[in-house]
């Protein structure tokens, strides 16, 4: 089985965090316990050779969730559910992803400044060909 997308490792990975402070070490062990990961699944490693896909993915689903405010880093490398995250699990027993993450304004704001944030890039290339148009005329 490969790694899932982070999305489908939202559910999971918060009902590990639901009562306990947990490591995002110890998450990540337990998330490749339960979908009985290989090692060569546990071990494959992103393209720039940094990390690896499942821990990445996991800390997407962390990054995601803390964003709409389901769970809270309490200290480095640390999460814990929050009440709202107990209540999303118990209300989504079968799903957590963005859909669901958008219902929460902290999370649309997240989503927000995620795309203002790319905005000046497109912006400054629209720039660079509108100045070579004009250089054209």
């Amino acid at each position: 089985m490969p790694v899932p997308d982070y999305q489908t490792l939202m559910r999971p990975v918060l009902g590990l965090v639901l009562n306990n402070e947990t490591k995002a070490l110890e998450v990540i062990d337990k998330i490749a316990a339960q979908l009985d990961l290989t090692d060569e699944e546990r071990e494959e490693r992103l393209p720039s050779g940094q990390t690896t896909v499942l821990s990445s993915r996991v800390h997407w689903a962390i990054t995601y969730m803390a964003q709409a405010d389901l769970v809270k880093r309490v200290r480095r490398g640390v999460v814990v559910a929050t009440d709202r995250g107990r209540q999303v699990f118990r209300d989504n027993p079968e799903r957590i992803d963005n859909t669901v993450l958008s219902k929460f304004e902290e999370f649309r704001a997240f989503k927000e400044r995620s795309k203002a944030s790319k905005r000046p890039k497109a912006d400054a290339d629209e720039l660079v060909i509108d100045l070579a148009t004009a250089s054209d005329e």
